[in-house]
């Protein structure tokens, strides 16, 4: 028995488990098709606060979750748990997990995967005695011939695409034809199903692997650059719309999310390939879905199609609204290209969901007072909200090298965390931080705010004072001008606290 397993917790849904896992559920679906025995079990923690975007360390709510975790999984008395450690955010709770299941039944075998693990591996396997061995790459077949050996000799030999200690490491190429591949075990669809019944409209489907871009936050490029093999693939039309067919027949879902990193291929090729797709989606009819690309790929005409094949949502990369952040990100695009792409989506009707980093180790406040000019001009919901979104360096990334080599990062690699160096930005951010902190939940803590109308007062209030922010952001020169803009907004709050509640 193998079971393959990740820490799930979303600070954005109403339910800790909000989606699919389909990296581990190609995992399961190709070990079962060779005739083994897999269990997909998510171990479910609290959902984190939308201000916290890491894990530095495990409540002891957090560990006890765990240790249950890690008996639910025993309780399949597997010989091998796979957990899934994708980023930085959850890793100690990924590797807390590794250490329950080890301390609980020394003999289970764990392995590890994901972008971070697979960037760390050695330090991982020296700093946690739990993890037994790390994928580095794609995860299908190492896992089949990691699981093939434990069953042939009874430990763990050395593959290609896994790193063991005390052993020589071999990467293991890139998958050429991912329609070889059968499509992915769907158990935690099942399991949504039947838990939330009709609450469950939407299934995930990867279509491809990898990027082409070279933007310098992003682990995607370089994590498939971990092994030989394209930096982009896709799988054929067929096989796509065979599987969708598939997931509505047998579950009676419509709607889908492509979760490629980018659904449009490269070149005109890419574009044929697209094409084709949305000839045999209006063929099937009654589908929607969403998709994620880079605003250079977006085209009236090509997006009219997919409009037509049922496309309703798109993931833009738009990043910043300042071409020398753009230009920093690695982007390849300009401003000019960001706004285009906006045009031409809300023409089509299509919602935009946006990228975007304002937040960066570089950043001055005119980029910031650009990227705002932005946000207003496009007419992006939530400004405010993007405008505080902040950069997280990733391992494996160029943007990870160059602030390790000028040492602007401070942690290690498990999370880093950075400084801006315009002491203007600071104080901006601390305003912004302040204006938006007063509109969470955590205000109805005290007893007199939880009254729906104190609430909407509440709100109404600091909604007005909003252009009164953005005006003084946009006007602000000096460290001075940032500084009276955080005490204006500290005044305004609390005014606006003890005012409301007077009335």
């Amino acid at each position: 028995m193998i079971v393959l397993t990740w820490v799930v917790r979303d600070i954005k849904s109403g339910f800790p488990l909000a989606n699919e896992h389909l990296g581990l559920g190609y995992i399961a679906s190709v070990l079962r098709k060779t005739g083994f025995e897999v269990a997909i079990v998510p171990v479910e923690l609290p959902s984190m606060q939308p201000d916290i975007v890491h894990q530095d360390r495990i409540s002891g709510e957090e560990r006890s979750l765990l240790d249950e975790g890690a008996y639910t999984i025993l309780d399949f008395r597997p010989k091998i748990v796979g957990i899934s450690v994708p980023f930085q955010e959850d890793a100690l709770a990924g590797f807390e997990l590794a250490t329950a299941i080890k301390k609980a039944e020394p003999s289970t075998i764990v392995v590890v995967g994901g972008h971070f693990v697979a960037f760390n591996a050695a330090q991982v396997l020296k700093d946690f005695p739990s993890v037994d061995a790390v994928i580095v790459g794609e995860g299908e077949l190492t896992m089949l011939d990691l699981t093939e050996c434990l069953v042939q000799t009874g430990k763990l030999e050395p593959v290609k695409g896994a790193a063991l200690r005390d052993h020589e490491f071999s990467s293991r190429p890139l998958i050429s034809r991912l329609d070889t591949l059968p499509f992915p075990a769907r158990d935690v669809l099942q399991y949504l199903m039947k838990d939330r019944g009709s609450e469950v409209r939407e299934a995930h489907v990867s279509g491809s692997r990898g990027c082409y871009g070279g933007c310098t936050f992003c682990s995607v490029r370089s994590f498939y650059a971990l092994s030989p093999g394209p930096k982009w693939r896709g799988r054929t039309p067929d096989s796509i719309v065979t599987e969708i067919k598939a997931i509505g027949e047998q579950y009676g879902i419509r709607t889908f999310c492509f979760v490629d990193d980018q659904f449009i291929g490269p070149g005109s090729r890419g574009v044929s390939r697209v094409q084709r797709i949305v000839w045999m989606l209006k063929r099937l009819g009654d589908v929607k879905f969403s998709l994620s690309c880079r605003a250079g790929d977006v085209e009236e005409s090509l997006f009219s199609d997919l409009k037509a094949a049922g496309l309703e949502s798109v993931f833009l990369g738009l990043e910043a609204g300042v071409d020398s952040s753009l230009s920093r990100l690695g982007k390849g695009l300009t401003v000019e290209h960001n706004t285009r792409a906006i045009d031409i989506l809300r023409r089509l009707g299509i919602r935009v969901s946006p990228g975007f980093i304002s937040i960066t180790p570089w950043l001055t406040l005119e980029e910031l007072q650009g990227n705002l000019r932005f946000l207003l001009e496009v007419n992006l919901p939530g400004a405010i909200s993007l405008l505080m979104r902040r950069l997280r360096v990733y391992s494996g990334t160029v943007i990870e090298r160059h602030l390790l080599a000028d040492r602007k990062l401070r942690g290690d690699y498990k999370w880093y965390d950075y400084d801006v160096p315009d002491p203007r930005v600071t104080e901006v951010l601390r305003a912004l931080e302040l204006y938006s902190s007063s509109l969470l939940p955590r205000w109805t803590n005290r007893e007199e705010t939880a009254s729906p109308l104190y609430r909407s007062a509440l709100t109404i209030r600091l909604q007005m004072f909003r252009e009164r922010i953005i005006n003084s952001i946009l006007s602000a020169k000096t460290l001075d001008d940032c500084m009276a803009l955080c005490d204006a907004v500290r005044t305004e709050v609390e005014g606006c606290h003890g005012s409301v509640q007077a009335s």
